[in-house]
């Protein structure tokens, strides 16, 4: 038998899976989204379900049950984030025998809202930057014996030495990533001056739905602990920046010694992210993903970063 680098579970075996290792009697189960993680859509007797199916090989189960304690941490503190339903066993996370291996499952409620839709306002903002400080400030006192790796810049700095060698890159594009590499490195000290705390991991609109005036944020996938400030990376270089920083200072201090540390750290997330599209992406969803303009944008957003950083 050929190895198998990634599975897709159907839909009417991962039904008897919950069934089995949940007791909810599912009479509907249809995939919703095939990417980094697997995500189906359940109706059962308690309701409708969200079952996350996470890729083999990228977390460890301990790992991915310390974020199913953290949604667990923040909904009993009032976060409005999907908290994470135990199997009959009492576990957050059961295991799936695929093919290529164990493959971890997480089941939430489905949760009801609205993706923001543009135009994006000020006001919108302002919100999000609240219940981000608001989801800061409930899981200061969330301790898990699990598992989770800990935010560094040396791991932007580590994956970017594959990314060079991996002949994807022009020269330019190859000495622009040269360039952030030693930006990062020279930085690495700053990190130890930052206010730490468990970071969501990717704070953006993507991640937000609207159900009226309650606002929802998901996806726990890049949580972990670090500095507060590298979660607002990707809000810091929009146009409602200020709007956001409003809210979230509204609910959290937030020095101005901190938010010096925003370009370094979003060059930090740029890399990853051109690192992602490379080198990650291809893995699973082809060499032609490469040419669907995510490449382009990251590199274009790269030179930005660097720019920015050296100011």
């Amino acid at each position: 038998m050929l190895s198998t680098a990634r599975s897709l579970i159907d839909p009417a075996a991962l039904a008897g899976f919950l069934t089995i290792r949940y007791g909810f009697a599912v009479d509907d189960c249809v995939l919703i989204r095939s990417f980094v993680n697997d995500v189906y859509r359940a109706r059962a007797d308690s309701g409708e379900l969200l079952i996350k199916v996470y890729r083999a090989g990228r977390l460890s189960p301990a790992e991915i049950d310390w974020e199913a304690r953290l949604s667990r941490h923040l909904a009993d503190r009032g976060i409005s984030v999907p908290p994470v339903h135990a199997g009959r066993d009492g576990e957050l996370v059961q295991l799936a025998d695929c093919a290529e291996g164990p493959r971890a499952v997480t089941i939430t409620d489905f949760a009801r809202g609205d993706k923001p839709r543009p135009p994006f306002g000020g006001e919108l903002y302002r919100r999000f930057g609240v219940a981000v400080a608001e989801l800061h400030e409930a899981a200061l006192d969330f301790r898990s014996d699990r598992p989770r790796s800990a935010y560094e810049l040396g791991a932007a700095i580590s994956a970017a030495m594959p990314l060079l060698r991996s002949g994807r890159l022009g020269s330019a594009d190859g000495r622009l990533v040269r360039d952030a590499v030693a930006i990062l490195k020279r930085a690495r000290p700053m990190i130890t001056g930052l206010e730490p705390g468990i970071r969501h991991g990717d704070v953006t609109l993507d991640n937000l739905l609207l159900d009226g005036e309650r606002l929802i944020i998901y996806d726990l996938d890049l949580a972990g602990p670090g500095p507060l400030v590298a979660d607002l990376t990707g809000v810091g270089s929009t146009p409602h920046w200020p709007d956001f920083l409003a809210g979230y200072r509204s609910v959290r201090t937030f020095d101005d010694d901190q938010l010096r540390a925003l370009p370094t750290l979003g060059l930090a997330a740029t890399l990853d992210n051109l690192t992602f599209h490379v080198l990650d992406k291809p893995a699973f969803a082809g060499t032609e993903s490469l040419a669907e303009g995510w490449v382009d944008g990251a590199l274009a957003a790269l030179r930005a970063s660097v720019a920015d950083s050296t100011r």
